[in-house]
């Protein structure tokens, strides 16, 4: 085949075209889901540690709040599903910490504590006083989750 024909020419162009068109979709898409999944994740986890929060409100109400631990273990059952959750009074007494994963991706005794501030940028209904960053919580407490990303394990593993 004579490469200086306009039919190869064009054949060649077409095909360079199509190839940076259907990887320039791809790009599009990754990053596109990339940051949908991401922010699923981040929303499911808010859900869920407001879901905690709410139990802890009740469960103080009730003046037990040594129960919490249990509902926790029992309706979310955190390390089965490599989920870490822990619950901390404003006075630093932690009331509930999740166990490590089968997996052994982290330790959550070795994860830091949440940093508590006066000035929330979300406000949830009912919250007063400091609270800690990116976590629900009530007055007197705060719920911390985490769902270990892959580019997170990987920096903690190595």
């Amino acid at each position: 085949m004579n490469t200086r024909s306009l039919k190869f020419q064009l054949i060649g162009w077409y095909a360079v075209v199509l190839i940076a068109g259907f990887g320039l979709l791809g790009a599009v898409t990754y990053v596109a889901l990339q940051g949908s999944l991401a922010a699923s994740l981040k929303e499911n986890q808010l859900r869920r540690a407001r879901q905690i929060a709410q139990l802890l409100r009740d469960e103080s109400l009730k003046r037990n709040e040594a129960r919490v631990g249990e509902e926790v273990q029992a309706r979310y059952a955190p390390e089965l599903n490599e989920r870490f959750v822990r619950i901390t009074r404003a006075d630093g007494v932690m009331l509930y910490l999740s166990a490590a994963p089968k997996s052994q991706s982290f330790d959550p005794a070795t994860l830091p504590p949440p940093q508590w501030s006066e000035a929330p940028r979300e406000r949830p209904r009912g919250a007063a006083g400091w609270r800690p960053k990116n976590a629900a919580c009530g007055p007197h407490a705060a719920v911390a989750g985490r769902h270990p990303l892959p580019h997170r394990n990987r920096r903690a593993n190595g």
